[in-house]
């Protein structure tokens, strides 16, 4: 088991009881993955929806004060059950936030600012599967940098933090004249011999970096 927290909270011998209750929740959900045409699959397919059922379960212990004793007490097809109603709310809470940043957005030439928001996302939260794809990052390629970014996280709670702190960048921009945020990336351009729509670079790393000053503790 490669999880790390799912490793922390038990011991040997409790891991390898984890693993038989995880394969035989797999060789469960095969038939329903299959619309009950066949118990069967190919190896990559279910390495595939181990790793959907393992990371929907990690996601439901993230939010319980003391993971090791549920882990201990709920049957693992309870802990994904959960996980899974905890990724249908994340899907509904990006397209929140991926409204929220829209109605923010930085009045902003820069290219891979204004694609990530139109295009990244796009409908693609709609075909994400939180019961047997829930560990793929749904949407396109993200372009835009955040000043914050934790890569450590995937899947739609990847998302989720993206558009997170995308919405933070947009609010602390919006103490900032359009004109001021042109001329830095303008400057930042003929500084660096590049056209400054084409820059991948931070909104707000730039402004700090100009301002002199340190980021509010919520940015």
């Amino acid at each position: 088991m490669n999880n790390p927290m799912l490793a922390a909270s038990l011991n040997a011998e409790e891991i390898a009881e984890f693993q038989l209750n995880m394969t035989q929740l797999l060789s469960e959900e095969i038939p329903r993955f299959n619309h009950e045409k066949s118990s069967s699959i190919r190896v990559e397919q279910a390495q595939s929806l181990l790793e959907s059922m393992l990371y929907g379960v990690s996601a439901y212990l993230q939010t319980v004060p003391d993971p090791a004793l549920v882990l201990k007490t709920q049957s693992v097809r309870t802990l994904w059950e959960a996980g899974v109603s905890l990724l249908e709310q994340a899907v509904k809470d990006c397209q929140t936030l991926l409204d929220e940043v829209k109605a923010t957005r930085v009045p902003t030439e820069l290219i891979a600012y204004n694609h990530t928001i139109d295009h990244a996302f796009g409908n693609a939260l709609s075909p994400y599967d939180p019961r047997y794809a829930a560990h793929e990052t749904p949407g396109g390629l993200i372009d835009y940098p955040l000043y914050r970014d934790d890569m450590s996280v995937t899947g739609i709670l990847y998302i989720k933090n993206y558009l997170t702190q995308l919405l933070k960048e947009n609010r602390f921009c919006a103490g900032y004249r359009e004109n001021y945020i042109r001329a830095l990336l303008l400057t930042h351009g003929v500084k660096h011999h590049l056209d400054y729509r084409e820059m991948l670079i931070n909104l707000p790393e730039l402004i700090l970096e100009d301002q002199g000053i340190d980021p509010p503790k919520w940015l």
